[in-house]
């Protein structure tokens, strides 16, 4: 799943990659997915994109936006998969969900794995959009007073975990399962861990760790296991995931173990992880 760090490094490209081209056409793909949620058919997809000119593209949270003339905006994210940037029609990947042609013979190809979401909208809408909700922890914004404001109002904090508050329905943005474990392990704080038992002292381990590690993941352009608008892997190297099971704890050198929780794999340090 692309969260915040490859959405951020993907916007940036498409923003210098894309801006000032002008869409010869767009289409919903040449292939379908059960699991891929357009708010548009494929005859308004086309006319709402095509012979418009981009005039900016972004990325935060699960989103990329591409915004073009006349007020129209593309969303495209909470997604698995690819968003390229392809040189010409003979270098298209066989399968694609999303295709947005240029007038230069480039092409924006979004392929997914999983699932994943387009949205065409307005610039002006962007602000309330339901995709965009939240507060981006890279964002000024994000303080530590805002931070502890949110755990002290999460929803049912006596039956809701770590690893919940981090990544369901949250309120934090552009945090999936993926970052959620190096967060938990530089926080100290075991994935099942209730909300309700975190201390304050605890509360800022946890805020320090979500900057420091989505930080460090956007400056490395996102982790290893996903690419970039070029084809081109992260360079973050996440210290737990499925490559660490079985491994010594780089901190304590306690084997590092694996359960499943809420619905996918969470990985920890049992002497590290409280």
């Amino acid at each position: 799943m692309l969260e915040l760090p490859e959405v951020v490094t993907i916007g940036r490209q498409m923003n210098e990659a894309l801006t000032g081209k002008t869409v010869a056409r767009a289409a919903r793909g040449n292939t379908t997915h059960k699991w891929f949620f357009c708010n548009v058919g494929e005859e308004e997809f086309a006319q709402a994109l095509g012979g418009k000119s981009v005039t900016g593209c972004s990325g935060d949270g699960k989103w990329m936006v591409m915004r073009l003339t006349g007020g129209t905006a593309l969303l495209i994210g909470d997604m698995g998969g690819r968003v390229s940037l392809i040189a010409d029609e003979g270098s298209l990947p066989k399968k694609h969900h999303l295709l947005v042609a240029f007038d230069d013979g480039s092409y924006l190809a979004v392929a997914m794995q999983m699932w994943g979401f387009a949205n065409v909208t307005t610039e002006a809408e962007l602000g309330a959009h339901w995709a965009l909700a939240g507060i981006s922890p890279m964002s000024a914004e994000f303080t530590y007073d805002a931070f502890k404001a949110i755990m002290d109002r999460y929803e049912a904090p006596e039956k809701n975990s770590a690893k919940a508050f981090l990544v369901q329905r949250p309120t934090i943005t552009g945090i999936g399962n993926g970052y959620a474990q190096d967060i938990l392990f530089r926080a100290r704080i075991h994935p099942t861990r209730k909300v309700a038992t975190i201390p304050t002292k605890e509360r800022r381990q946890l805020y320090n760790a979500i900057k420091s590690v989505l930080k460090d993941a956007v400056r490395l352009g996102g982790r290893d296991t996903e690419r970039d608008l070029f084809g081109k892997p992260g360079r973050y190297v996440p210290t737990l995931d499925k490559r660490a099971l079985g491994k010594p704890c780089p901190a304590c050198g306690t084997t590092v173990q694996k359960i499943q929780f809420l619905g996918g794999a969470a990985y920890f340090c049992a002497s590290c992880q409280t």
